[in-house]
Protein backbone atom coordinates (compact mmCIF):
# COMPACT_ATOMS: atom_id res chain seq x y z
CA UNK A 1 0.00 0.00 0.00
CA UNK A 2 2.71 2.31 0.76
CA UNK A 3 4.06 1.48 -2.68
CA UNK A 4 1.06 2.43 -4.31
CA UNK A 5 1.27 5.80 -2.91
CA UNK A 6 4.85 6.68 -3.21
CA UNK A 7 4.43 5.60 -7.41
CA UNK A 8 1.11 8.08 -7.14
CA UNK A 9 3.18 11.04 -5.58
CA UNK A 10 6.08 10.17 -8.17
CA UNK A 11 3.69 10.86 -10.64
CA UNK A 12 2.07 13.42 -9.49
CA UNK A 13 5.47 15.58 -9.36
CA UNK A 14 6.20 14.26 -12.87
CA UNK A 15 2.41 16.03 -14.07
CA UNK A 16 3.22 19.33 -12.23
CA UNK A 17 6.53 19.35 -13.69
CA UNK A 18 4.79 19.25 -17.07
CA UNK A 19 2.92 21.74 -19.16
CA UNK A 20 -0.28 20.93 -17.94
CA UNK A 21 -1.99 24.64 -16.86
CA UNK A 22 -5.57 25.43 -15.70
CA UNK A 23 -7.88 23.01 -14.34
CA UNK A 24 -5.60 20.09 -15.05
CA UNK A 25 -3.31 21.52 -12.62
CA UNK A 26 -6.04 21.97 -9.94
CA UNK A 27 -7.18 18.13 -10.29
CA UNK A 28 -3.95 17.09 -9.84
CA UNK A 29 -3.14 19.61 -6.65
CA UNK A 30 -6.61 18.25 -5.04
CA UNK A 31 -5.18 14.71 -5.79
CA UNK A 32 -2.21 15.19 -4.23
CA UNK A 33 -3.60 16.60 -1.05
CA UNK A 34 -5.91 13.39 -0.68
CA UNK A 35 -2.96 11.27 -1.09
CA UNK A 36 -1.52 13.07 1.58
CA UNK A 37 -4.21 12.90 3.80
CA UNK A 38 -4.48 9.01 3.74
CA UNK A 39 -0.64 8.95 4.36
CA UNK A 40 -1.27 10.61 7.46
CA UNK A 41 -4.16 8.19 8.04
CA UNK A 42 -1.93 5.42 7.85
CA UNK A 43 0.89 6.77 9.74
CA UNK A 44 -1.55 7.33 12.84
CA UNK A 45 -2.99 3.86 12.22
CA UNK A 46 0.58 2.42 12.68
CA UNK A 47 1.31 4.42 15.05
CA UNK A 48 -1.57 3.45 16.93
CA UNK A 49 -0.87 -0.44 16.53
CA UNK A 50 2.49 0.50 17.83
CA UNK A 51 1.24 1.21 20.90
CA UNK A 52 -0.87 -1.17 21.29
CA UNK A 53 2.18 -3.69 20.26
CA UNK A 54 3.94 -2.18 23.38
CA UNK A 55 1.45 -2.33 25.82
CA UNK A 56 0.65 -6.31 25.54
CA UNK A 57 4.21 -6.96 25.21
CA UNK A 58 5.00 -5.26 28.49
CA UNK A 59 1.55 -7.70 29.66
CA UNK A 60 2.44 -10.80 28.82
CA UNK A 61 2.50 -13.29 31.02
CA UNK A 62 1.21 -10.36 33.99
CA UNK A 63 -2.18 -9.81 34.22
CA UNK A 64 -2.05 -7.80 37.10
CA UNK A 65 -0.39 -5.08 34.99
CA UNK A 66 -3.87 -5.03 33.08
CA UNK A 67 -5.66 -4.96 36.30
CA UNK A 68 -4.86 -2.47 39.01
CA UNK A 69 -7.56 -1.75 41.91
CA UNK A 70 -8.26 2.70 41.32
CA UNK A 71 -10.67 4.88 42.81
CA UNK A 72 -12.07 7.83 40.29
CA UNK A 73 -14.17 10.63 41.35
CA UNK A 74 -16.66 11.16 38.57
CA UNK A 75 -17.36 14.07 37.16
CA UNK A 76 -20.69 12.18 35.50
CA UNK A 77 -22.56 16.03 34.62
CA UNK A 78 -19.68 16.76 32.14
CA UNK A 79 -19.59 13.28 30.29
CA UNK A 80 -21.94 11.21 28.06
CA UNK A 81 -23.64 8.15 30.32
CA UNK A 82 -25.99 5.55 29.28
CA UNK A 83 -27.53 2.59 31.14
CA UNK A 84 -29.82 2.38 34.72
CA UNK A 85 -28.46 5.03 37.43
CA UNK A 86 -28.77 1.93 39.79
CA UNK A 87 -26.20 -0.28 37.71
CA UNK A 88 -24.27 -2.20 39.99
CA UNK A 89 -21.50 -1.65 37.83
CA UNK A 90 -20.23 1.38 35.61
CA UNK A 91 -17.59 1.14 33.12
CA UNK A 92 -15.77 4.37 32.39
CA UNK A 93 -14.18 4.59 28.71
CA UNK A 94 -11.95 7.41 27.71
CA UNK A 95 -12.18 7.72 24.25
CA UNK A 96 -10.87 9.64 21.49
CA UNK A 97 -13.34 10.04 17.97
CA UNK A 98 -10.33 9.65 15.42
CA UNK A 99 -8.27 6.50 17.09
CA UNK A 100 -9.36 3.22 14.64
CA UNK A 101 -8.89 1.05 17.42
CA UNK A 102 -12.04 3.14 19.19
CA UNK A 103 -13.94 3.17 16.15
CA UNK A 104 -13.37 -1.25 16.39
CA UNK A 105 -13.96 -0.92 19.71
CA UNK A 106 -17.86 0.76 19.39
CA UNK A 107 -18.31 -1.03 16.12
CA UNK A 108 -17.04 -4.74 17.20
CA UNK A 109 -17.83 -5.15 20.65
CA UNK A 110 -19.74 -2.30 22.62
CA UNK A 111 -23.04 -3.77 20.99
CA UNK A 112 -22.85 -6.98 22.79
CA UNK A 113 -21.94 -5.15 25.98
CA UNK A 114 -24.57 -2.70 24.94
CA UNK A 115 -26.96 -5.74 24.95
CA UNK A 116 -25.67 -8.07 27.66
CA UNK A 117 -24.98 -5.24 30.26
CA UNK A 118 -26.63 -1.97 30.02
CA UNK A 119 -29.79 -2.88 28.59
CA UNK A 120 -30.13 -5.04 31.04
CA UNK A 121 -29.95 -2.79 33.79
CA UNK A 122 -26.37 -4.86 35.15
CA UNK A 123 -24.24 -2.03 33.74
CA UNK A 124 -23.91 2.04 33.70
CA UNK A 125 -21.87 3.20 30.96
CA UNK A 126 -19.62 6.53 30.93
CA UNK A 127 -17.29 8.35 27.94
CA UNK A 128 -14.89 10.59 28.50
CA UNK A 129 -12.94 12.32 26.04
CA UNK A 130 -9.05 11.80 25.54
CA UNK A 131 -8.41 13.42 22.41
CA UNK A 132 -4.99 12.01 21.55
CA UNK A 133 -2.21 14.93 20.76
CA UNK A 134 -1.90 13.66 17.17
CA UNK A 135 -5.10 13.61 16.39
CA UNK A 136 -5.76 16.95 14.53
CA UNK A 137 -9.60 16.16 14.49
CA UNK A 138 -10.51 14.79 17.76
CA UNK A 139 -11.16 17.90 19.86
CA UNK A 140 -13.35 18.91 17.10
CA UNK A 141 -15.31 15.72 16.76
CA UNK A 142 -15.68 15.52 20.85
CA UNK A 143 -17.32 18.61 20.76
CA UNK A 144 -19.42 17.33 17.70
CA UNK A 145 -20.77 14.98 19.80
CA UNK A 146 -20.93 17.06 23.16
CA UNK A 147 -23.10 19.72 21.52
CA UNK A 148 -25.34 16.78 20.18
CA UNK A 149 -25.59 15.70 23.79
CA UNK A 150 -27.23 19.42 24.20
CA UNK A 151 -30.41 18.13 22.66
CA UNK A 152 -30.80 14.39 23.40
CA UNK A 153 -28.66 13.38 20.18
CA UNK A 154 -25.07 12.48 21.92
CA UNK A 155 -25.02 8.67 20.42
CA UNK A 156 -26.47 8.99 17.56
CA UNK A 157 -23.59 11.52 16.74
CA UNK A 158 -21.31 8.97 18.45
CA UNK A 159 -22.20 6.28 15.85
CA UNK A 160 -22.31 8.77 13.12
CA UNK A 161 -18.74 10.01 14.29
CA UNK A 162 -16.86 6.62 14.30
CA UNK A 163 -18.91 5.32 11.07
CA UNK A 164 -17.40 8.10 9.07
CA UNK A 165 -14.00 8.71 10.68
CA UNK A 166 -12.20 9.25 7.88
CA UNK A 167 -14.25 12.20 6.87
CA UNK A 168 -14.05 14.23 10.03
CA UNK A 169 -14.61 17.86 9.65
CA UNK A 170 -16.60 20.64 10.17
CA UNK A 171 -18.61 19.65 7.03
CA UNK A 172 -19.48 16.08 8.18
CA UNK A 173 -20.57 17.71 11.70
CA UNK A 174 -23.05 19.92 10.54
CA UNK A 175 -23.72 17.36 8.29
CA UNK A 176 -24.69 14.95 10.42
CA UNK A 177 -26.63 17.54 12.62
CA UNK A 178 -28.91 17.72 10.02
CA UNK A 179 -29.64 14.08 9.76
CA UNK A 180 -30.18 13.89 13.47
CA UNK A 181 -32.75 16.38 13.24
CA UNK A 182 -30.50 19.02 15.35
CA UNK A 183 -31.09 22.83 15.41
CA UNK A 184 -28.33 23.88 13.44
CA UNK A 185 -27.90 27.00 15.36
CA UNK A 186 -27.87 26.02 18.38
CA UNK A 187 -25.52 23.56 17.40
CA UNK A 188 -22.53 25.89 15.39
CA UNK A 189 -23.13 28.09 18.59
CA UNK A 190 -22.58 25.28 21.06
CA UNK A 191 -19.40 24.22 19.02
CA UNK A 192 -17.99 27.69 20.20
CA UNK A 193 -18.78 27.60 23.74
CA UNK A 194 -15.99 27.62 25.84
CA UNK A 195 -17.38 25.61 28.43
CA UNK A 196 -17.66 22.63 25.88
CA UNK A 197 -13.91 22.68 25.33
CA UNK A 198 -13.18 23.01 29.24
CA UNK A 199 -15.17 19.91 29.37
CA UNK A 200 -12.74 18.05 27.51
CA UNK A 201 -10.23 19.84 28.88
CA UNK A 202 -10.95 18.47 32.39
CA UNK A 203 -11.48 14.83 30.56
CA UNK A 204 -7.91 14.70 29.40
CA UNK A 205 -6.77 16.36 32.89
CA UNK A 206 -8.23 13.45 34.24
CA UNK A 207 -7.08 10.80 32.30
CA UNK A 208 -3.63 11.79 32.47
CA UNK A 209 -3.95 11.31 36.51
CA UNK A 210 -4.76 8.02 35.73
CA UNK A 211 -2.18 7.48 33.19
CA UNK A 212 -4.00 6.67 30.17
CA UNK A 213 -1.59 6.43 27.80
CA UNK A 214 -3.97 5.45 24.91
CA UNK A 215 -6.93 4.72 23.72
CA UNK A 216 -9.58 2.90 24.44
CA UNK A 217 -8.96 2.71 27.67
CA UNK A 218 -11.36 1.80 30.31
CA UNK A 219 -12.15 1.51 34.28
CA UNK A 220 -14.25 -1.19 35.75
CA UNK A 221 -15.98 -0.74 39.47
CA UNK A 222 -18.49 0.25 41.62
CA UNK A 223 -19.88 3.88 42.51
CA UNK A 224 -20.09 5.01 45.79
CA UNK A 225 -20.80 8.76 46.60
CA UNK A 226 -19.79 10.05 43.79
CA UNK A 227 -16.83 7.73 43.20
CA UNK A 228 -15.51 4.92 41.46
CA UNK A 229 -13.91 2.29 43.75
CA UNK A 230 -11.78 -0.42 43.32
CA UNK A 231 -11.91 -0.43 39.85
CA UNK A 232 -9.86 -2.69 37.35
CA UNK A 233 -8.24 -0.74 34.70
CA UNK A 234 -8.69 -2.32 31.07
CA UNK A 235 -6.37 -0.84 28.29
CA UNK A 236 -7.01 -1.26 24.41
CA UNK A 237 -9.93 -2.53 22.18
CA UNK A 238 -10.03 -6.32 24.06
CA UNK A 239 -12.42 -8.64 22.76
CA UNK A 240 -15.86 -9.21 24.38
CA UNK A 241 -14.50 -12.13 26.49
CA UNK A 242 -12.50 -9.72 28.42
CA UNK A 243 -14.63 -6.98 29.57
CA UNK A 244 -17.62 -9.60 30.39
CA UNK A 245 -15.13 -11.52 32.70
CA UNK A 246 -14.28 -8.08 34.50
CA UNK A 247 -17.84 -7.26 34.24
CA UNK A 248 -19.11 -10.40 35.75
CA UNK A 249 -16.41 -10.21 38.70
CA UNK A 250 -18.24 -7.60 40.25
CA UNK A 251 -22.15 -8.86 39.36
Amino acid sequence: MFVRYTLLICVTALLLSSCSKGNENEKILEELKTIRAEMAQLREAVSDIHRIALKSNQNTGNNNKNVAEINIKLDVEAHAVLGDESAKVTIVEFSDFQCPFCARFHKQTFPSIKKDYIDTGKVKYILMDYPLGFHGEAVSAALAANCAARQNAYWEMKDGLFENQRQLNQQLYGTLAQKYKLDINKFETCLKDPQEKSKIDRSLSLGQQLAVNGTPHFFIGNVKNGQLVNARRVAGAQPYASFSKVLDSFL
